[in-house]
């Protein structure tokens, strides 16, 4: 596991951030579900498949983080499995991970469902539902799940924590070289829920109530120097960051915020003069780079002027042809 794995998984563990991100996901941010609603799970989930040669073979993915949640939704209670992926890269094949997780907690459901029949029937204690007849169809016996049971909703979440575009499928059908139209119907999509903050308004990440929502400020502006600074000096929720959010800011996006120690706080003063002076280095990067783009483009008219080979044209600019052919293009529209 990498650094940037372990400190957005250790992060995410809390289950005030656990609940914010579920509140944002389902609620649109309103307070339904409460971090004392949340009971951590076993991230192992097990399947058993079998071999050619019929044996069992156990196998075991585990996730970054699941809870079972209770809360009440009007004058409901609702039961259901979180579970939250971090995300510090693109993974270009997300919808099949979580849609293995998802359907391996559902099988692990079913055999738990399974395993309390067997247990109630060998006491005498059986609350299986029968049929008409009173006994156990031979469909309940042998799937050990009966019409009467009930699976409880996984819903699982993706954070992406990256500050590179996410360009990976975000559904089942985007992996899939087909598009058969006839086919489609019959092949079950899976989608991905997706937090990405650079595609995310500032009015969505406000609806965030945890330090969650600095952190997604901080990475949607983390290559916007000036947006940053601004951010930093007016937002008062960058002045209380704890320490292993700082920490975990630093590792994802290679900053240098600094933190006062004995009052476990962000120092945003120096981390606001040295982001002024990467705006800088950035601003003279960008003139130079600008400077550079139009001393081409002009040896570029010159050459086309003077009738050199484009062979001649590509070694002195260090163009493509086709860069070349849209400079040309361009500039005979003038």
């Amino acid at each position: 596991m990498g650094q940037k794995d372990a400190v957005t998984k250790d992060y995410i563990r809390n289950a005030e951030v656990f609940a914010d991100a579920f509140n944002y996901l389902l609620y649109e941010g309103e307070k339904i579900i409460m971090p004392e609603s949340l009971h951590e799970l076993d991230p192992a989930a097990t399947a058993v498949v079998y071999g050619d040669d019929l044996k069992a073979e156990p196998v075991q993915r585990y996730r970054d983080s699941l809870k079972y949640m209770t809360a009440m939704e009007r004058d409901d209670v609702v039961y259901m499995i979180l579970g939250i992926e971090n995300q510090s890269h693109v993974h270009y094949a997300m919808p099949v991970k979580n849609m293995l997780y998802d359907a391996m907690e559902y099988a692990n459901q079913v055999r738990k469902t399974s395993v309390r029949h067997r247990k109630e029937k060998s006491t005498g204690n059986t609350k299986s539902e029968k049929n008409n007849s009173g006994k156990t169809s031979s469909g309940e016996f042998l799937t050990g799940f009966s019409r009467s049971d009930e699976l409880i909703p996984v819903v699982t979440l993706v954070i992406y924590f990256g500050t590179e575009a996410w360009d990976g499928p975000r559904s089942l059908y985007e992996m899939f070289g087909v598009e058969n139209k006839k086919i489609l119907p019959f092949v079950p999509d899976y989608r991905i829920n997706l937090i990405i903050p650079e595609e995310m308004s500032e009015q969505e990440i406000n609806r965030f109530h945890t330090d969650l929502r600095e952190v997604l400020l901080y990475i949607k502006y983390s290559k916007e120097k000036e947006k940053l600074v601004d951010l930093i000096q007016t937002d008062d929720g960058f002045q209380n960051m704890k320490t292993e959010t700082v920490v975990m800011l630093n590792t994802l996006t290679n900053s240098k915020l600094k933190f006062n120690e004995e009052k476990e706080e962000t120092s945003m003063c120096l981390a606001i003069d040295e982001l002024r002076e990467e705006a800088k280095q950035e601003g003279i990067e960008f003139g130079r780079r600008e400077g550079s783009e139009n001393s081409r483009r002009e040896l570029i008219r010159k050459m086309l002027t003077n009738h050199e080979t484009m062979d001649k044209i590509k070694e002195y600019t260090g163009y493509t042809q086709k860069k070349i052919d849209e400079i040309a293009k361009e500039l005979s529209a003038r």
